[in-house]
């Protein structure tokens, strides 16, 4: 009879796994991007930055002046940003869609990129070309991805990350006002 409830046991976590989903996000508030965006080091020995609440933000495309967060850099030795747990690759096929408005409200420019990237099997999925913010010239904008998953991405863990490309310097922070996942047919 044991033997039995293991083999069942090992059923439901092969199903459990197969119908894994990306998850749906519309973060607009201040409080919700503070729980799920959370700061990190993607290579290098810099500092992890903070993760800081912001209460006003521009209208960003959701309409409201709701707040955002501040990925406040602490060093400048490495790769660091922000990223957004999206959960695991379920059916392959599916277009992962993604929308974000960020901005720079510092007196300093910050150069950022938008990545979709595959945690388990450590690759770019899909990237941005690298924009930068200066609060005189360009202090906004909204940013969109999107990318269709494969047989090869099924069951892996997939991350959205907002990628600093400026690290010389402390004061090269970005702002993020809102952020939106989707997940549709292609």
């Amino acid at each position: 009879m044991k033997t039995m409830n293991i083999v069942i046991g090992v059923s439901v976590l092969a199903v459990a796994a197969a119908e894994a989903k990306i998850k749906y996000y519309n973060l607009k508030k201040r409080k919700d991007l503070e729980e799920k965006i959370q700061a990190k080091v993607f290579s290098g020995s810099a500092e992890k930055p903070v993760i800081v609440g912001v209460s006003a933000d521009p209208d960003g495309g959701d309409g409201e002046r709701d707040g955002s967060v501040k990925v406040d850099s602490k060093d400048i030795n490495g790769s660091f940003g922000a990223y957004l747990d999206l959960g695991e690759v379920g059916t392959p096929g599916k277009k992962i869609s993604v929308s974000t408005h960020v901005y720079n409200k510092n007196s300093s420019y910050v150069k950022y990129t938008l990545v979709l990237y595959n945690v388990t099997d450590d690759r770019v999925l899909a990237q941005s070309p690298a924009k930068a913010l200066d609060v005189k010239k360009h202090p906004e904008e909204k940013m969109t991805l999107d990318y269709v998953t494969t047989e090869n991405d099924k069951g892996d863990k997939v991350e959205l990350r907002w990628v600093q490309v400026s690290n010389d310097s402390t004061a090269r922070d970005i702002f993020i006002d809102n952020v939106k996942v989707e997940v549709k047919k292609p």
